[in-house]
Protein backbone atom coordinates (compact mmCIF):
# COMPACT_ATOMS: atom_id res chain seq x y z
CA UNK A 1 0.00 0.00 0.00
CA UNK A 2 2.82 2.42 0.88
CA UNK A 3 4.48 1.99 -2.50
CA UNK A 4 1.19 2.52 -4.32
CA UNK A 5 0.36 5.61 -2.26
CA UNK A 6 3.71 7.13 -3.13
CA UNK A 7 3.43 6.53 -6.86
CA UNK A 8 1.34 9.63 -7.77
CA UNK A 9 3.81 11.86 -5.92
CA UNK A 10 6.70 10.25 -7.78
CA UNK A 11 4.93 10.78 -11.11
CA UNK A 12 4.39 14.47 -10.34
CA UNK A 13 8.03 14.88 -9.28
CA UNK A 14 9.24 13.26 -12.51
CA UNK A 15 6.86 15.40 -14.56
CA UNK A 16 8.10 18.61 -12.95
CA UNK A 17 11.67 17.61 -13.74
CA UNK A 18 10.69 17.12 -17.37
CA UNK A 19 9.00 20.49 -17.80
CA UNK A 20 10.67 22.69 -20.33
CA UNK A 21 11.46 25.88 -18.45
CA UNK A 22 10.89 28.47 -21.13
CA UNK A 23 13.49 31.23 -20.97
CA UNK A 24 11.70 34.43 -21.80
CA UNK A 25 13.57 37.45 -23.05
CA UNK A 26 12.63 40.59 -21.06
CA UNK A 27 9.66 42.34 -22.63
CA UNK A 28 10.53 45.66 -24.20
CA UNK A 29 9.42 48.77 -22.39
CA UNK A 30 6.76 49.45 -24.99
CA UNK A 31 5.12 46.09 -24.42
CA UNK A 32 5.42 46.48 -20.66
CA UNK A 33 3.82 49.92 -20.80
CA UNK A 34 0.99 48.58 -22.92
CA UNK A 35 0.31 45.83 -20.42
CA UNK A 36 0.30 48.41 -17.63
CA UNK A 37 -2.43 50.28 -19.50
CA UNK A 38 -4.33 47.01 -19.79
CA UNK A 39 -4.01 46.52 -16.03
CA UNK A 40 -5.72 49.87 -15.44
CA UNK A 41 -8.41 49.02 -17.96
CA UNK A 42 -9.10 45.75 -16.16
CA UNK A 43 -10.30 47.59 -13.07
CA UNK A 44 -13.69 47.90 -14.74
CA UNK A 45 -13.81 44.15 -15.23
CA UNK A 46 -12.96 43.57 -11.58
CA UNK A 47 -15.63 45.88 -10.18
CA UNK A 48 -17.96 44.22 -7.64
CA UNK A 49 -21.02 42.70 -9.29
CA UNK A 50 -24.36 41.56 -7.97
CA UNK A 51 -24.06 38.16 -6.26
CA UNK A 52 -24.81 35.20 -8.52
CA UNK A 53 -25.55 31.73 -7.18
CA UNK A 54 -22.80 29.43 -8.41
CA UNK A 55 -23.00 26.65 -9.21
CA UNK A 56 -26.68 26.99 -10.12
CA UNK A 57 -28.98 25.19 -7.67
CA UNK A 58 -29.59 21.58 -8.65
CA UNK A 59 -26.91 21.67 -11.36
CA UNK A 60 -25.37 18.27 -10.73
CA UNK A 61 -23.19 16.43 -11.49
CA UNK A 62 -20.43 19.00 -11.11
CA UNK A 63 -16.97 18.86 -12.66
CA UNK A 64 -13.82 20.75 -11.59
CA UNK A 65 -12.47 23.44 -13.91
CA UNK A 66 -9.28 25.29 -13.03
CA UNK A 67 -7.98 28.72 -14.02
CA UNK A 68 -4.17 28.74 -13.89
CA UNK A 69 -2.05 31.87 -13.88
CA UNK A 70 1.27 31.87 -15.74
CA UNK A 71 2.77 35.31 -15.18
CA UNK A 72 0.73 37.85 -17.17
CA UNK A 73 -1.30 35.09 -18.81
CA UNK A 74 -3.95 32.53 -17.84
CA UNK A 75 -4.97 29.08 -19.00
CA UNK A 76 -7.92 26.82 -18.26
CA UNK A 77 -7.65 23.16 -17.22
CA UNK A 78 -10.03 20.21 -16.91
CA UNK A 79 -9.79 16.52 -16.10
CA UNK A 80 -9.29 14.57 -19.29
CA UNK A 81 -11.72 11.88 -18.13
CA UNK A 82 -14.49 14.50 -17.84
CA UNK A 83 -14.13 15.59 -21.48
CA UNK A 84 -16.44 14.04 -24.06
CA UNK A 85 -14.04 13.15 -26.91
CA UNK A 86 -16.85 13.73 -29.40
CA UNK A 87 -16.87 17.39 -28.36
CA UNK A 88 -13.10 17.89 -28.03
CA UNK A 89 -11.36 14.98 -29.78
CA UNK A 90 -7.98 16.76 -29.67
CA UNK A 91 -7.98 16.40 -25.87
CA UNK A 92 -6.79 12.81 -26.51
CA UNK A 93 -3.81 13.86 -28.68
CA UNK A 94 -1.58 13.78 -25.59
CA UNK A 95 -2.35 10.20 -24.68
CA UNK A 96 -3.74 9.41 -21.22
CA UNK A 97 -3.15 12.28 -18.76
CA UNK A 98 -4.91 13.34 -15.57
CA UNK A 99 -5.56 16.95 -16.57
CA UNK A 100 -5.56 18.84 -19.87
CA UNK A 101 -4.56 22.51 -19.66
CA UNK A 102 -5.08 24.88 -22.59
CA UNK A 103 -4.10 28.47 -23.29
CA UNK A 104 -4.35 30.79 -26.30
CA UNK A 105 -1.79 33.39 -27.37
CA UNK A 106 0.24 35.07 -30.11
CA UNK A 107 1.52 32.59 -32.70
CA UNK A 108 5.03 34.08 -32.96
CA UNK A 109 5.72 34.98 -29.32
CA UNK A 110 3.93 32.15 -27.51
CA UNK A 111 5.67 29.05 -28.93
CA UNK A 112 9.22 30.41 -28.98
CA UNK A 113 11.56 29.54 -26.08
CA UNK A 114 13.31 32.91 -26.56
CA UNK A 115 11.07 35.39 -28.39
CA UNK A 116 12.64 38.34 -30.17
CA UNK A 117 12.03 42.02 -29.50
CA UNK A 118 9.84 42.15 -32.61
CA UNK A 119 7.84 39.14 -31.40
CA UNK A 120 7.03 41.02 -28.20
CA UNK A 121 6.18 44.36 -29.84
CA UNK A 122 4.23 43.03 -32.82
CA UNK A 123 1.02 41.97 -30.98
CA UNK A 124 0.97 45.32 -29.17
CA UNK A 125 0.74 47.37 -32.37
CA UNK A 126 -1.41 45.06 -34.52
CA UNK A 127 -3.60 41.97 -34.46
CA UNK A 128 -1.58 38.80 -35.07
CA UNK A 129 -2.27 35.10 -35.78
CA UNK A 130 -2.88 32.92 -32.72
CA UNK A 131 -1.70 29.64 -31.22
CA UNK A 132 -3.02 27.18 -28.66
CA UNK A 133 -0.84 25.52 -26.03
CA UNK A 134 -2.37 22.21 -24.94
CA UNK A 135 -0.55 20.31 -22.22
CA UNK A 136 -1.10 17.27 -20.03
CA UNK A 137 -0.64 17.43 -16.26
CA UNK A 138 -0.17 14.35 -14.06
CA UNK A 139 -2.28 15.82 -11.25
CA UNK A 140 -4.57 18.79 -10.53
CA UNK A 141 -2.82 22.11 -11.30
CA UNK A 142 -2.23 23.14 -7.69
CA UNK A 143 -0.23 19.93 -7.19
CA UNK A 144 1.49 19.76 -10.57
CA UNK A 145 2.25 23.51 -10.70
CA UNK A 146 2.95 24.58 -7.10
CA UNK A 147 4.42 27.91 -8.26
CA UNK A 148 1.20 28.98 -9.99
CA UNK A 149 -1.90 30.75 -8.75
CA UNK A 150 -4.88 28.45 -9.30
CA UNK A 151 -8.63 28.94 -8.87
CA UNK A 152 -10.92 25.89 -8.88
CA UNK A 153 -14.56 26.12 -9.94
CA UNK A 154 -17.33 23.53 -9.96
CA UNK A 155 -19.09 23.47 -13.34
CA UNK A 156 -22.20 21.48 -14.33
CA UNK A 157 -21.60 18.72 -16.87
CA UNK A 158 -23.38 20.63 -19.70
CA UNK A 159 -21.10 23.59 -18.96
CA UNK A 160 -18.04 21.40 -19.35
CA UNK A 161 -19.43 20.23 -22.69
CA UNK A 162 -19.74 23.87 -23.74
CA UNK A 163 -16.15 24.54 -22.70
CA UNK A 164 -14.93 21.50 -24.63
CA UNK A 165 -16.72 22.66 -27.77
CA UNK A 166 -15.29 26.17 -27.33
CA UNK A 167 -11.72 24.85 -27.25
CA UNK A 168 -12.35 22.45 -30.14
CA UNK A 169 -13.59 25.34 -32.28
CA UNK A 170 -10.31 27.25 -31.81
CA UNK A 171 -8.03 24.74 -33.58
CA UNK A 172 -6.96 25.77 -37.06
CA UNK A 173 -7.13 22.78 -39.41
CA UNK A 174 -5.50 21.53 -42.58
CA UNK A 175 -7.41 20.59 -45.73
CA UNK A 176 -8.17 17.17 -44.23
CA UNK A 177 -9.65 18.70 -41.07
CA UNK A 178 -6.74 17.78 -38.80
CA UNK A 179 -5.34 20.24 -36.22
CA UNK A 180 -2.03 21.80 -37.26
CA UNK A 181 0.83 21.35 -34.81
CA UNK A 182 3.52 24.04 -34.55
CA UNK A 183 6.04 22.46 -32.19
CA UNK A 184 6.28 20.56 -28.88
CA UNK A 185 5.00 22.54 -25.92
CA UNK A 186 6.28 23.48 -22.48
CA UNK A 187 5.47 20.18 -20.71
CA UNK A 188 6.63 16.61 -21.37
CA UNK A 189 3.25 15.93 -23.03
CA UNK A 190 2.19 19.11 -24.80
CA UNK A 191 1.88 20.78 -28.19
CA UNK A 192 1.50 24.20 -29.68
CA UNK A 193 -1.16 24.30 -32.39
CA UNK A 194 -2.16 26.92 -34.92
CA UNK A 195 -5.32 28.54 -33.59
CA UNK A 196 -8.27 30.45 -34.93
CA UNK A 197 -8.79 34.07 -34.01
CA UNK A 198 -6.54 37.12 -33.96
CA UNK A 199 -4.45 38.07 -30.94
CA UNK A 200 -3.85 41.60 -29.64
CA UNK A 201 -2.00 42.34 -26.40
CA UNK A 202 -4.64 44.85 -25.27
CA UNK A 203 -7.87 44.10 -27.08
CA UNK A 204 -7.91 40.29 -27.31
CA UNK A 205 -5.23 38.45 -25.36
CA UNK A 206 -4.92 35.18 -23.46
CA UNK A 207 -6.92 36.52 -20.53
CA UNK A 208 -9.83 37.62 -22.71
CA UNK A 209 -9.76 34.12 -24.20
CA UNK A 210 -9.77 32.43 -20.78
CA UNK A 211 -12.71 34.57 -19.67
CA UNK A 212 -14.56 33.60 -22.86
CA UNK A 213 -13.79 29.93 -22.16
CA UNK A 214 -15.31 30.28 -18.70
CA UNK A 215 -18.40 31.96 -20.15
CA UNK A 216 -18.77 29.05 -22.57
CA UNK A 217 -19.04 26.86 -19.46
CA UNK A 218 -21.74 29.15 -18.05
CA UNK A 219 -19.56 30.98 -15.52
CA UNK A 220 -20.76 34.63 -15.56
CA UNK A 221 -17.42 36.44 -15.83
CA UNK A 222 -16.76 39.62 -17.80
CA UNK A 223 -13.95 40.13 -20.33
CA UNK A 224 -10.70 41.11 -18.60
CA UNK A 225 -7.32 41.94 -20.20
CA UNK A 226 -5.17 40.92 -17.24
CA UNK A 227 -4.51 37.67 -15.41
CA UNK A 228 -5.42 39.34 -12.11
CA UNK A 229 -8.76 40.45 -13.50
CA UNK A 230 -9.65 36.94 -14.64
CA UNK A 231 -8.48 35.31 -11.39
CA UNK A 232 -10.35 37.82 -9.21
CA UNK A 233 -13.60 37.14 -11.05
CA UNK A 234 -13.13 33.38 -11.09
CA UNK A 235 -12.45 33.40 -7.34
CA UNK A 236 -15.93 34.87 -6.76
CA UNK A 237 -17.40 31.66 -8.16
CA UNK A 238 -14.79 29.22 -6.87
CA UNK A 239 -11.84 29.00 -4.50
CA UNK A 240 -8.12 29.64 -4.68
CA UNK A 241 -6.38 26.30 -4.30
CA UNK A 242 -2.85 27.34 -5.25
CA UNK A 243 -1.01 30.60 -4.74
CA UNK A 244 2.08 32.16 -6.31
Amino acid sequence: MGARAGRPALLVTAWRAGRRRVARAPLPRLAGAALAVAALASLAGCAPAAPVAWPPPGAEPLRPVWVVRHGWHTRVAVRQADVDPARWPESRDLGPVAVVEVGWGDRDFYPKPVPSLLDAIDPVVRCTPAALHVGGLPAPPAEALPDATVVELAVPAPGLDGLAQFVHAHYERDVDGRPIRIRPGQYPRSWFYRARGRYHALAHNSNHWTAAALRSAGVPVAPAPTAGGVLAQAARFGARVGLR
